[in-house]
């Protein structure tokens, strides 16, 4: 009777459940095939020399290593790239890669080191930061503004010579999607 029941209850789960099976990919969105193809390669090669010890398999695991670090860079350059060519076609992709960005980094690092101090206290570590940017920090009052046509007589005009005002920030943030 157990049998028979168990073998209904099959059928029963059966009909009305999709039997498809559920790809749980590991790596990150812009790893390749081939580099997903060279990292497995590459690990089958390590299992390997670690269980015969056998020199070839080690050389094999070392090509393999030199060629997965090219491949992670290459790949990661290249999806940098593509997120930067997308900004103006579909922004969304751009905001999920920060997104992700933010959501994989630590906010505040457990240990830090500044100038011949290491400290594990994140009050200590808020310390270091503050004393870092005071140390770096330019007075606004000192900072000197020029006019249009200043600006125009240099030769060697920068990004910070230029003078960006409250009401032209608005301007742009009113224009945002």
């Amino acid at each position: 009777m157990t049998d028979e029941f168990y073998a209904e209850l099959r059928n029963i789960i059966a009909k009305p459940t999709p039997m498809t099976k559920i790809d749980t990919n590991n790596y990150p969105v812009w790893f390749t095939p081939a580099l997903r193809q060279s990292l497995e390669e590459k690990l089958k090669y390590h299992r390997r020399f670690k269980k015969y010890k056998n020199p070839r398999d080690y050389d094999t695991f070392s090509m393999l290593r030199n060629r997965c670090k090219k491949l992670i860079k290459n790949d990661y350059k290249n999806f940098v790239s593509s997120v930067e060519s997308s900004l103006d076609d579909d922004i969304k992709f751009f905001w999920r890669f920060v997104n992700d960005k933010k959501n994989n980094a630590n906010s505040i690092p457990k240990t830090m080191k500044y100038g011949n101090h290491i400290s594990s206290d994140e009050k200590e570590i808020c310390e270091f930061f503050s004393n870092y940017f005071s140390s770096v920090f330019a007075n606004p009052e000192e900072t000197i503004f020029y006019s249009h046509n200043e600006l125009s007589n240099r030769s060697n005009c920068t990004l910070s010579d230029n003078t960006i005002t409250p009401d032209h920030i608005q301007q742009k943030i009113a224009k945002l999607d």
